[in-house]
């Protein structure tokens, strides 16, 4: 069986992906069979495409009057993409302008035959939500790396910097680096449950946000974090995005992901 790895941002990567799989079922509607297995395949075949952030970081060079270079390198040095910005009025610019790339993107596979039109209607109503999220949370060291890489950095990273007395610039060089977040914090002489347990606190507050905003029902927000629960310590010791062996987890809580990792090992 060939070596199956798996995206990483620390532990928000693996909450990112189920709950994204139960959101794309939730808004797209029922799939015929084997429709949404084949297109969540696809992502993970490709989930370490290092230019799925692009548009990104071209939009908010735009915005913001920097270069994209710039834009990259205050995101390594441990900012979100709304601490880039100059006022909150580019704020909320930036968000509108990647609810329209994403927008046009599910026009795109709208006119492939990939999902029908009440689909993607489906989805623009959650486009504002993820363009918010974005914005709000997605930088750090990982940024790019693998088209989960960084989208939740600033959900844990304050907590996370606290508990092991840095500052946020100072974990994120470490991590950028090349250290895991379980490296680090051992080597700060802090308990890694205690990170763990922070882990899993911000976790469970973003699924609350999920369930709120009808993206995922609570029944699939409690298997997510019965998964995360199982994994995290594991997930905090790799080293970048694409360093997980989805073998190393335990997947007998997501079925739907445990498939998948055997149609991707058999081809």
């Amino acid at each position: 069986m060939k070596k199956i790895t798996f995206s990483l941002f620390a532990v928000m990567m693996l909450l990112g992906l189920v709950a994204s799989s139960w959101a794309a079922t939730a808004l797209a509607g029922p799939s015929r069979p084997g429709q949404l297995s084949d297109k969540i395949t696809a992502f993970l075949a490709n989930r370490c495409e290092k230019d799925w952030n692009a548009d990104i970081n071209a939009a908010a060079a735009d915005v913001y009057g920097l270069s994209a270079v710039d834009v990259v390198d205050g995101l390594h040095h441990g900012a979100v993409l709304k601490e880039l910005a100059g006022n909150p009025a580019e704020v909320i610019k930036l968000q509108g302008q990647l609810v329209q790339i994403q927008s046009a993107k599910v026009d795109q596979a709208v006119a492939k035959g990939l999902i029908t039109e009440e689909q993607a209607a489906k989805l623009k109503t959650a486009l504002p939500f993820l363009a918010n999220q974005l914005v709000e949370y997605g930088g750090g060291p990982y940024w790019g790396d693998g088209m989960a890489g960084g989208k939740r950095w600033g959900v844990w990273r304050d907590d996370v910097a606290a508990v092991l007395n840095m500052d946020v610039e100072t974990l994120a060089a470490a991590l950028y680096g090349g250290q895991s977040l379980g490296e680090v914090t051992e080597a700060q002489g802090v308990s890694v449950d205690e990170v763990v347990a922070i882990l899993l606190t911000t976790a469970d507050e973003k699924l609350a946000v999920a369930v709120d905003n009808g993206y995922i029902n609570q029944e699939q927000a409690d298997n997510a974090m019965a998964a995360l629960e199982k994994n995290v310590t594991k997930l905090i010791y790799s080293t970048g995005p694409c360093s997980i062996d989805l073998g190393s987890l335990d997947l007998d809580d997501m079925p739907r992901l445990k498939q998948v990792v055997a149609a991707i090992a058999s081809n």
